[in-house]
């Protein structure tokens, strides 16, 4: 269970609030998906869905149609990868896809790789007051594709990782987290504020604890 915030930390999330606006767009630029010449369509065999949560699917994949993440197929299909329903730990459901078949075939001259257990571990918290966590909301479905190549059966080009975490400096908090989410708010972005801890002394990020005080270490249940 999350400690009740502090005054300031409640102040600061007022402060956020007005900063993103109680509604703004979810969706970015749309992106180019070139799919290279060695990519080959593939059906992947269906996943059985349990008959007790089938409704529930339902309910959510007729939920991304209407938001407009997802679209009905209009073409015969030459390509489709497996839905993936997984039970989150708070035992709600979310809907995954597989496309690393995509990926694989699919030229990002930006792609950026995650951070290796070394290189987090090895992080510089020198002057560091405080730690700001904040969740994208429905990050992987933010991302817009080009109606052309939204015709391929891709739903999304890949997942980014939608966990951000703010190290701010003694006295440059408020302005380094506003900074961030207004930035986040013009790329189109949601912050889910339930989901996000600000201005925290502790906080576990990546599967790491990040403490001020102790520094940055692996969980004793990880070990």
């Amino acid at each position: 269970m999350k400690p009740k915030p502090t005054a300031r930390q409640s102040q600061l999330i007022q402060n956020i609030k007005v900063t993103l606006g109680e509604e703004y767009e979810t969706i970015v630029d749309f992106f180019d998906l070139p799919l290279q010449e060695t990519f080959k369509p593939k059906i992947a065999l269906l996943l059985p869905v349990k008959a007790e949560i089938l409704p529930t699917v339902c309910n959510m994949l007729e939920s991304e149609i209407e938001k407009g993440w997802l679209k009905y197929a209009k073409e015969p299909i030459t390509s489709a990868r497996n839905l993936i329903v997984v039970h989150q730990h708070n035992e709600k459901i979310r809907l995954c896809y597989n496309i690393r078949n995509i990926n694989d075939h699919t030229p990002d001259p930006n792609e950026m790789n995650l951070p290796s257990l070394k290189s987090l571990l090895e992080t510089p918290l020198d002057n560091i007051a405080t730690f700001t966590k904040l969740d994208i909301s429905d990050a992987y479905r933010s991302i817009g594709i080009n109606e052309k190549q939204a015709l391929s059966d891709i739903p999304f080009l890949k997942c980014y990782m939608d966990d951000l975490l703010i190290l701010a400096s003694q006295g440059k908090e408020n302005d380094t987290i506003l900074s961030t989410l207004r930035a986040l708010k013009e790329a189109g972005f949601r912050i889910n504020l339930k989901k996000s801890e600000f201005k925290v002394k502790f906080t576990t990020y990546l599967g790491l604890n990040w403490d001020i005080e102790n520094g940055i270490s692996i969980p004793e249940d990880k070990v």
